[in-house]
């Protein structure tokens, strides 16, 4: 039998025909299962939004969150600038009605 390659998140996101659920980990090494919602350019840089799948306490069961996709390191990085979120849900929202 071949051997199949464990593809992490950020290989995940990049693959467009990939809509799997995206596993990160926290600074505890605690894993968070994210469902895929979008992955975007904004402003030249890709970013991702994610949905937590089960609740997190501090968070409210409808929030998504977004992510810068940094290739370079390859990881993802918690976007915690709320213009560059807000321009991103808005860029998100957007490419939602066109598909309508």
């Amino acid at each position: 039998m071949g051997e199949t390659k464990k593809r992490d998140a950020l290989d995940k996101l990049l693959d467009p025909n990939n809509s799997d659920s995206i596993l990160l980990y926290d600074k505890d090494n605690e894993p968070t299962e994210f469902k895929q919602l979008s992955s975007l350019i904004y402003q030249g840089k890709a970013y991702a939004l994610l949905k937590p799948i089960d609740k997190i306490a501090c968070l409210d069961e409808k929030v998504a969150l977004v992510f810068y996709l940094n290739s370079e390191k390859h990881e993802l990085n918690l976007v915690t600038d709320q213009e560059i979120i807000d321009a991103v849900f808005k860029q998100y929202e957007n490419s939602i009605k066109d598909k309508k």
